[in-house]
């Protein structure tokens, strides 16, 4: 299991951590692999799913407080990552037995990323999060 993070203005992909064991909690993930420390480090915060409740401070998480829009944008970035993990997955490096050491298995998880994130910056770019918003925000009121 890896921890990946994808830059919500950018789509540039801007954490990776791992491997952990399968079965890890999204949230001891974040706080043994140091995302919670240094996004409070650097004063700012993550959107995740609903695995990383428990650090409200740092990861922004879907919740019923969540206004329209709030709530629009996390599903849209949350969307937007699981594209993006998607791509990864296509590549089938974590769905097989790797049958060579942990360091190989991080090289090869890490040549896919940079694989992926190269499709994105000249290929298949991620949608834009806020875009999207605004379209949605417009569709809406255009069928209100």
């Amino acid at each position: 299991m890896y921890e990946l993070g994808i830059c919500l203005s950018t789509g540039r992909l801007l954490w990776m951590r791992g491997p952990y064991p399968a079965g890890t909690s999204d949230i001891t993930v974040a706080r043994t692999g140091g995302l919670v420390e240094e996004l409070h480090r650097r004063g700012q915060k993550a959107i995740g799913d609903r695995g990383y409740n428990g650090e409200q401070k740092q990861i922004s998480t879907p919740n019923a407080h969540d206004n329209k829009g709030v709530s629009l944008f996390k599903r849209q970035a949350l969307m937007r990552q699981e594209n993006f993990n998607g791509m990864i997955k296509r590549f089938n490096v974590t769905s097989h037995c790797f049958r060579h050491s942990e360091e190989r298995f991080e090289l090869a998880f890490e040549a896919v990323c940079v694989i992926c994130q190269n499709k994105v910056e000249n290929e298949t770019p991620l949608y834009d999060v806020i875009q999207q918003v605004k379209d949605q925000f417009e569709t809406n009121s255009v069928t209100s």
